[in-house]
């Protein structure tokens, strides 16, 4: 959590270049939903796990008046063959079409494992993007996710209340030996 507000207050002061960026002494916190607390001229999400933390941030100030932006974004371990022996999250934030594609990776389990997992962390960071606009819990199964080439991923909203269109969000993931971070950015208005 520590690690996350670092990252966070790192990437205000340097990245970003705020007039006012928040000193090292200052609390970043979170509203009653968990989102950090962060100045209007930047959208922000963070992720901790373990031994590892990232923040996202991104500058609000080229946004049309009338428009939002929120971003979100999440960190999970890629799966081991040890994780294989597991029992499987599919059938808990899969929805029909992304079993159905997940089918696809039946010969290579452990690849059909990662998919499950980058599923679950692109998931988590659309979560994280568009609790700000809808704030209310989201269920796994009202995002469904296409996959597209070089980790960029087409991504629907299921949710009831929303009119199609009110939200777009566009998400993408990277690998590397370790870790799966995915990212998404979510827009609402004009």
């Amino acid at each position: 959590f520590v690690a996350g507000r670092l990252a966070m207050r790192t990437a205000m002061q340097s990245a970003l270049g705020l007039a006012n960026p928040p000193r090292a002494t200052d609390a970043i916190l979170r509203t009653d939903r968990g989102a950090p607390v962060l100045p209007h001229a930047v959208a922000g999400s963070v992720s901790h796990k373990h031994d590892a933390a990232l923040a996202l941030m991104a500058p609000r100030h080229a946004l049309v008046h009338g428009t939002s932006m929120h971003v979100g974004v999440d960190l999970e371990h890629r799966p081991t063959a040890r994780d294989i022996a597991r029992p499987s999250i599919a059938r808990r934030i899969l929805t029909a079409p992304e079993l159905d594609a997940l089918s696809a990776f039946d010969a290579d389990p452990l690849a059909q494992r990662e998919r499950v997992i980058l599923s679950f962390a692109i998931k988590e960071a659309v979560y994280k993007a568009i609790d700000p606009t809808v704030q209310r819990y989201v269920r796994f199964t009202e995002v469904e996710l296409h996959f597209m080439d070089n980790g960029l991923v087409s991504v629907s909203l299921l949710l009831p209340e929303l009119a199609t269109g009110q939200i777009t969000v566009r998400a993408q993931y990277s690998l590397d030996d370790r870790w799966v971070v995915a990212t998404a950015v979510a827009t609402t208005g004009s």
